[in-house]
């Protein structure tokens, strides 16, 4: 919510009041004047006795970066003022230590990039945008949750009252990444293999334990605002697998921490943005060594997915919830991916559309190869396999096509280099699937006959998936 609420207020600030001349800088010299503290409190400076005729309370935030062009009579104005100063209040309240996170901050301070440092190259190299490790102790520490939705709260509690045996130390480690173009050819001596070699199950995400020298991961169906919905009465795949996995939460509010911050020491640490997008296109968001607290069995005797979750009694809710922490039943650590589909639309997918889907799965799939290469080489252990779970992507809230995504979700695994499984959610999902799969065989075909040999050219792939007017759904709701 606070992400989404810095967005709004970014093109809000944008479009009030009239625009400054050219070359006008907005706040330089206050923040030169204070040094860029950014600690929400204002000194003097050159352009504040400028604006004189503003008032402004004492808890004022920082000024607004200089690239959003913002009106001098908005920046000094009292309604952005007082919204601004209430986030402000809202970042803080609660929290353990004003600081921040000590250890996480300091980790995120010395290893944030702007594109430059790139992992697991022997796999594929992955830019990365933003870098930090953490606590998972600390992080929760320092940003107590505190979840809207009762029933949230409810599960909460009990998976806390479960920790009696200390899990795993291993540190969380956050990735910001951006997207990889495609390559300009697929491979199709390979790709019938990739395809056949799909796992599809009727459920949900189990966690199950990783086999010997597998990586496991599991996608989060994010939107934009990565893990940004998690205290309300939402309860779609994102939002559970954030409570079954609760400190996501707690380093969503660290990273829109970070974020504030950056916006009064130069934009350092800009690539840690809690965004799985930007004006560029995809930047996948990845977390590994996730504790998972707790299960919940959403198809159990009572309905709670999706918005039935808030309105049943916490009993039902508890009697379908399974906490992890106890000596027999351990917490078990997932790597999460992050990506988000294209938004909803109507009518036939379009070429950018479809391009768009195949480039942010192939580069959030690569993004999770490239990782699990880096931390196999850092332990010195053996990898032979990088498996993906993922479902109906996209096909709930955004209403997408389940065998389109399924279609593209498979190419894109197979030009990243990994495995992928698919839990369908029930027998109609899983028919969703194999009929896509079905019809990239049909493709596959298609493009053998057109001569291109063993390698298929991508925009023709991209332009033969067109062809199949694949039609957009309906939202669900969820």
């Amino acid at each position: 919510m606070l992400g989404k609420l810095l967005v709004e207020l970014r093109e809000t600030l944008r479009t009030q009041g009239s625009t400054p001349a050219t070359g006008q800088k907005l706040g330089t010299s206050d923040v030169a004047s204070n040094g860029g503290d950014g600690d929400g409190t204002r000194g003097g400076g050159a352009a504040e006795s400028q604006m004189a005729e503003y008032s402004r309370p004492a808890d004022a935030p920082p000024l607004p970066p200089d690239e959003w062009g913002v009106p001098q009579e908005v920046i000094y104005g009292a309604k952005r003022n007082m919204l601004m100063s209430g986030l402000r209040n809202l970042k803080t309240r609660g929290h353990g230590k004003a600081g921040g996170v000590v250890a996480g901050a300091a980790a995120a301070e010395a290893e944030a990039a702007e594109g430059q440092e790139e992992i697991g190259g022997g796999f594929g190299g992955m830019n990365v945008l933003g870098r930090a490790t953490y606590s998972v102790v600390e992080l929760l520490d320092s940003h107590p949750l505190k979840f809207t939705c009762e029933n949230k709260s409810t599960v909460y509690e009990k998976c806390l009252q479960s920790q009696t045996d200390p899990h795993s130390t291993d540190p969380l480690i956050f990735l910001r990444t951006q997207a990889r173009p495609l390559p300009s050819t697929i491979d199709l001596l390979t790709l019938r293999a990739s395809y056949e070699r799909v796992q599809v199950h009727a459920g949900v995400f189990q966690y199950e334990r990783a086999e010997e020298n597998v990586h496991e991961w599991h996608m989060n169906f994010a939107d934009k605002h990565l893990f940004g919905y998690w205290s309300g009465a939402l309860f779609a795949q994102d939002e559970m697998q954030v409570l079954e996995h609760p400190v996501l939460a707690a380093l969503q509010l660290e990273l829109l921490e970070i974020e504030l911050r950056s916006h009064t020491n130069g934009g350092k640490n800009k690539g840690l943005q809690p965004y799985t997008r930007d004006g560029r296109g995809a930047t996948p968001c990845l977390v590994q060594n996730v504790p998972r607290l707790c299960a919940i069995d959403t198809a159990g005797p009572t309905p709670i997915y999706g918005n039935a979750f808030a309105q049943v009694s916490s009993e039902a809710v508890l009697a379908q919830t399974s906490c992890f922490g106890a000596p027999a039943n351990p917490v078990r650590l997932s790597n999460i991916l992050a990506l988000e589909a294209p938004k909803p639309s109507q009518g036939t997918y379009t070429l950018s559309q479809i391009a768009d889907i195949l480039t942010t799965a192939y580069s959030g799939y690569l993004a999770a190869r490239a990782a699990s290469v880096e931390s196999s080489t850092r332990q010195q252990a053996p990898l032979d396999v990088v498996r993906i779970h993922t479902g109906h992507w996209g096909c709930g809230a955004y209403g997408g096509n389940k065998p389109l995504m399924a279609i593209l979700q498979t190419i894109a695994a197979h030009m990243a280099g990994v495995e992928l499984i698919y839990h369908a959610f029930d027998e109609a999902g899983v028919a969703h699937v194999q009929h896509g799969l079905r019809l990239l065989a049909e493709v596959e075909a298609e493009l053998k006959a057109d001569g291109d040999g063993e390698n298929a050219s991508i925009s023709n792939l991209i332009t033969r998936l067109v062809a199949r007017e694949f039609r957009w759904g309906v939202s669900d709701g969820n």
